[in-house]
């Protein structure tokens, strides 16, 4: 399955072979059903899930579906890792930026986890 339509989102499940990651949830302008019945279809594929600028509703959403999901408030992330999680390659993704907001640098911490 390459793409798979919902009434209000497409995923993309070919992002971790054409991107090197799989793709992101982006929650403004979605209820929280409609961000948890898209993190269900990445878990299936996936095993994992990133949310990003998550309001409290759609973390509170989250973590009732995935008790797993760790909540980043600051950063406004919902990041469910994979089961077991990969053992580190030894490589890593250096991030470096001027970074003003604090809330940024929380993001930029979530999506550093996703790269491989």
């Amino acid at each position: 399955m390459n793409f798979e339509r919902l009434p209000f989102a497409t995923i993309d499940h070919l992002r971790p072979i054409t991107q090197g990651h799989q793709e992101v949830i982006f929650c403004p302008g979605k209820t929280a059903g409609q961000v948890v019945a898209i993190a269900e279809r990445l878990e299936v594929a996936g095993g994992s899930f990133l949310a990003t600028r998550a309001d409290s509703a759609q973390a509170e959403a989250l973590t009732a579906r995935f008790p797993r999901v760790e909540i980043n408030e600051l950063g406004r992330t919902a990041y469910l890792p994979p089961d077991p999680e990969p053992a580190p390659t030894g490589r890593g993704t250096v991030l470096v930026c001027a970074v003003t907001v604090l809330k940024a640098a929380h993001l930029l911490i979530e999506v550093a986890r996703l790269t491989p």
